[in-house]
Formats: structure tokens, sequence, C-alpha cells
């Protein structure tokens, strides 16, 4: 992917934005389509009961330790 660099005064207007748009020259024409970004969702929705605490999701994502996937790879290799 490649990343542009936009100038504050259409940031100020892209970050206002909830929903994709397309995105215009002055003649209309359509240049691409912007997607806001979305952070990662770490809440369930109202009506769904987790059998893990708040309090324990927390703490488990503040522990240390994980494998890369070139770890998990060379586990998955050996099987």
């Amino acid at each position: 992917m490649t990343r542009v660099i936009i100038e504050k005064s259409l940031r100020a207007k892209l970050v206002k934005l909830k929903q994709q748009a397309e995105l215009c020259d002055e003649a209309g024409q359509t240049i691409g389509l912007f997607f806001p970004y979305e952070p990662q969702v770490t809440k369930l929705p109202p009506d769904v009961e987790s059998p893990i605490s708040n309090e324990e999701l927390e703490r488990r994502l503040k522990e240390p330790g994980g494998c890369s996937l070139a770890e998990i790879w060379a586990e998955l290799e050996k099987s």
C-alpha cells in the first residue's frame, strides 16, 4: 500500500467523516475512496456477556510474551 501525507486542512475534513467517502477532483471525477480508520474494538456488544471479566482481559493484554510469526511457522513445520 502506498502512503500519502495530506495537508492539515484536508485532514481536518477527513477526521470528521464516520463512513466511507468518495474523493473527487474539481471536475467531479472520482480519484479515490476514503475509509475512516477504525481502531480495534475490544468491547463486546451490550447484549453479549463474556465469561472473562474486563479486569482479566486488561491483565492479559498487559502480559509480556507471545511468539513471532517466524516462531509460529517453525513450530508448525515441526508437526
